[in-house]
């Protein structure tokens, strides 16, 4: 080889060194914003936290209890897998399926009664054990958490599931045991999935949750007398999920820019629940359910695959 050839290949590898560690950098600094960012919605919430402690505020143990609904976790989910990692997204979506199924069984298979009725400040249905707000919230948020690893997210993961659970017993729907109870489920489902997550190869280990989400979800169809139409809604999601496998290895997210991922986070949640809001209106009977949320859960899959590939042909022009 050439002198000349040899100082050409030294001077590349020295632009993609000098790239590389520029890359890192950026990285670097984006990760520390979005770490300040966290910390200080932690410490906002940990205020609001602490106000209604002292003042029992009912608008303060509602909004904790707002934090607790399903809705919230489904966006979470969608966000993770557009803006974050696509599988994470979908082994998260799996997880709060089976978190919300198995606590639909436990709950009928226990049923164990709420506070007395005169003492509610919101209106519930159905037992009270295990708190289904509580165990949904601690599922999501500890195995976030154990995939992100970093201390701010496991601050806000505290404090936000500690006042979802004092929310219910503030809100007088459920008692301490209740509230318990959900967080030993929701952090039990959660250390199991991510044990899968960790020892099985990614595509099986998704596979494998997505089945067992499918499979509690048909035994709380069939036991269900207070959930049916939830139960219904929960199996068409975890069957919607299985759309994802053939269409794994064709989703490129990640290559696309930060402020294309963002639109097209922005478009799939539009268009998600304004299909849901429409389809919800077909539901006369509860086993419609399962159809109206596997068609939302396919769009939701296979949407931002296409817009993503639309983007992708647009640039290369």
């Amino acid at each position: 080889m050439s002198s000349l050839r040899i100082k050409q290949v030294n001077s590349l590898i020295h632009l993609y060194v000098i790239k590389s560690k520029k890359s890192v950098i950026y990285y670097m600094k984006i990760e520390r914003i979005l770490d300040y960012m966290v910390l200080s919605a932690s410490i906002l919430l940990a205020a609001i936290l602490i106000y209604g402690l002292l003042t029992y505020n009912i608008l303060v143990w509602r909004f904790f209890s707002i934090l607790g609904e399903e809705e919230l976790y489904v966006i979470l989910c969608i966000t993770t897998y557009i803006l974050i990692d696509p599988d994470l997204g979908i082994s998260l979506f799996g997880l709060v399926i089976l978190s919300g199924s198995l606590n639909i069984l436990l709950k009928e298979l226990f049923s164990i009664p709420r506070p007395p009725r005169e003492l509610w400040l919101e209106e519930v249905e159905g037992p009270g054990f295990p708190s289904g707000h509580t165990q949904v919230a601690t599922s999501f948020w500890s195995r976030f958490s154990f995939q992100m690893r970093r201390k701010s997210i496991y601050l806000f993961s505290l404090i936000c599931c500690t006042g979802i659970g004092l929310s219910r017993i503030m809100l007088r729907v459920h008692s301490i045991v209740d509230v318990l109870g959900g967080y030993l489920f929701g952090l039990t489902i959660s250390l199991l999935t991510y044990m899968v997550w960790l020892r099985i190869p990614r595509e099986k280990s998704l596979i494998l949750i997505n089945i067992i989400a499918i499979a509690v979800s048909v035994i709380a169809v069939g036991i269900s007398e207070f959930y049916l139409e939830t139960s219904w809604s929960l199996l068409g999601v975890a069957l919607g999920l299985l759309m994802y496998y053939p269409v794994r290895r064709r989703v490129y997210l990640k290559t696309l820019r930060s402020l294309e991922r963002i639109g097209v986070f922005i478009v799939t949640l539009v268009a998600a629940f304004t299909t849901l809001y429409y389809l919800k209106k077909l539901i006369i009977i509860e086993p419609i359910a399962l159809f109206v949320y596997f068609a939302v859960t396919i769009l939701i899959i296979t949407l931002p695959i296409m817009l993503a590939n639309i983007i992708e042909r647009a640039l290369a022009k």
